[in-house]
């Protein structure tokens, strides 16, 4: 399954491909209780995710996530492993997961020692439209993947005519596959 994910300021439209009206909307925020997080909706307008940070040292970023599943009313923390390595774990309906960063906005997600989804933004914007996708295997959930997808994107949005982001240049912990297809 391929999900695409378009960003006009804080707001985030999800498509299942570039020309149907958004599947998913939503929009990130600083909340006073939280702090920064993202809310998200079906088509119908029912809170369906919410993303925030877990722990936040006062030096070095965030180590963990909170992606809510709201209609599973499950609550999974993603877990930074290896800052310097950009690697994160996680458990969700018993399983252990994996989550990658590599260089500029690649992302890649295992399920044990198999891979299940990879992530990529463009580099380039126009205005302050971002884009990317999201390419997983079918039995994946749509909402957990986008919840991954939007941890690491939450709280940034371009300004000015055009923009250039390059993303992550930090060590690597596993090599991307750019060959990886998804299980349908």
């Amino acid at each position: 399954m391929k999900i695409y994910i378009k960003q006009k300021g804080r707001k985030y439209f999800i498509h299942q491909n570039q020309e149907t009206p958004p599947i998913i909307t939503g929009y990130w925020e600083y909340d006073k209780d939280d702090g920064l997080r993202a809310l998200f909706y079906d088509h119908n307008g029912k809170e369906i995710l919410k993303v925030s940070i877990g722990k936040c040292p006062w030096i070095g970023g965030p180590t963990s996530y909170l992606i809510h599943l709201i209609n599973e009313n499950n609550i999974i923390e993603v877990e930074l492993k290896n800052r310097w390595k950009s690697h994160y774990k996680f458990k969700a309906d018993h399983i252990d997961y994996d989550f990658y960063e590599h260089f500029g906005h690649k992302k890649s997600l295992f399920k044990g020692e198999s891979q299940v989804a990879k992530f990529d933004k463009a580099i380039y914007n126009w205005g302050e439209r971002d884009s990317g996708y999201a390419i997983f295997n079918s039995d994946e959930k749509v909402e957990l993947i986008l919840g991954l997808w939007i941890m690491k994107d939450m709280g940034e949005w371009n300004e000015g005519d055009v923009s250039a982001d390059f993303g992550n240049i930090n060590f690597l912990a596993k090599e991307w596959n750019n060959y990886w297809t998804p299980k349908r």
